[in-house]
């Protein structure tokens, strides 16, 4: 099996970083939408209507969090320390996953599944794992 250079590693490691990023806007931007996907209650405002300022926040700053740090580390050229990153917000995407999954939301749930398995084999591949 031929393993991706270590440069081609942190590349993929900073389209992650990207892709944390991104939902960290989402999650700014369309607050009513990441609500909805993840199945989270919003406490009313006063005249009844929902506010989902709250959780956008949550979300977002979250995801803002881990794009900052991937986005650090690739800037010092840290492939091993950006791995371990990436391996680490598995636990964030399973938890993802499993509240789509409780929402009945199948297409957003086969997402978020495809796409930590990928982000899995590239914070593998940045810690060496596949390396000859």
């Amino acid at each position: 099996m031929t393993s991706l250079p270590s440069s081609a590693w942190n590349t993929l490691g900073l389209g992650v970083a990207a892709t944390w990023a991104a939902l960290g806007l989402v999650g700014i931007l369309r607050p009513a939408r990441s609500a909805e996907i993840f199945g989270v209650l919003s406490l009313p405002k006063a005249d009844g209507t929902p506010d989902d300022t709250g959780i956008a926040l949550l979300f977002g700053s979250r995801d803002f969090t881990i794009a900052a740090a991937l986005l650090a580390l690739y800037s010092a050229g840290r492939d091993e320390e950006m791995g371990t990153v990436i391996l680490s917000s598995m636990i964030i995407c399973v938890a993802d996953i499993y509240l789509a999954w409780k929402s009945r939301r199948g297409s957003e749930m086969l997402l978020f599944t495809v796409g930590a398995s990928i982000w899995g084999i590239i914070g593998l591949g940045l810690k060496g794992f596949f390396a000859e």
